[in-house]
């Protein structure tokens, strides 16, 4: 799915980032919407990282956002879970990956610390949520944020 819009990605990426993971995002209905493509510059620097979204599009991919709010990472699985159960958020997919494989139930946002605001967090309603932040200014900013949307959740 993702190869439709390689060409695009190579263009918006100069040649010394390399593609190092990607994340595919469903709707409610398990259908897929988007996927993350993270880029990292093995020579670091200023700028060691980046991300590029690719939404569905009809038939086929296209780079940038889906419409409207994201949903969860693994949403499929939330959605599974019982109500009650214990979610754990993380800042990121590549901290969610490694939280799911130890047996955590584990979602996050796309975007980043930044970006909470852009997720539909209401799949979560009911359930019992830990957010576990990355330890440093934004990711207690984003744990804040998470929270205070989490607060504004019935039930």
């Amino acid at each position: 799915a993702i190869s439709a819009a390689r060409w695009s990605l190579k263009e918006r990426h100069r040649k010394e980032f390399q593609p190092v993971g990607k994340w595919l995002y469903h709707n409610n209905d398990g259908t897929e919407c988007a996927w993350v493509v993270r880029f990292e510059n093995p020579k670091g620097g200023r700028e060691s990282k980046r991300f590029q979204p690719i939404r569905k599009d009809g038939a086929g991919w296209r780079v940038g956002d889906p419409p409207g709010k994201w949903p969860l990472y693994c949403l499929p699985q939330i959605i599974k879970t019982d109500k009650g159960a214990t979610i754990f958020v993380v800042e990121g997919e590549k901290a969610c990956e490694a939280a799911r494989s130890i047996g955590l139930e584990t979602t996050t946002s796309a975007h980043g610390a930044k970006a909470a605001n852009k997720t539909d967090w209401t799949p979560l309603a009911g359930h019992d949520v830990v957010i576990l932040p990355d330890r440093d200014a934004s990711g207690v900013s984003y744990a804040d944020e998470v929270a205070a949307i989490l607060k504004g959740l019935n039930p």
